[in-house]
């Protein structure tokens, strides 16, 4: 539990070190486009490989595999 919050808190300075550099090199702009870029790539292996844990989508998804 201590090591989370410790690899949080350098996750956040880290991201602060970074994001004031692209600020200061290729301008505010880049920050936005980079997170777009970063949320996109993220959001593929999210889809593939994290489970469906709403009660309703897995109760019709059941009752679909019962029903053949």
């Amino acid at each position: 539990m201590r090591l989370t919050r410790v690899l949080q808190a350098e996750l956040i300075i880290l991201g602060t070190l970074i994001g004031s550099y692209i600020n200061s090199t290729k301008g505010w702009r880049w920050i936005f486009w980079l997170s777009l870029i970063i949320g996109f790539a993220l959001v593929i292996p999210y889809i593939l490989y994290v489970p469906e844990t709403r009660v309703g989508a897995i109760l019709s998804r059941r009752s679909r595999k019962l029903r053949r």
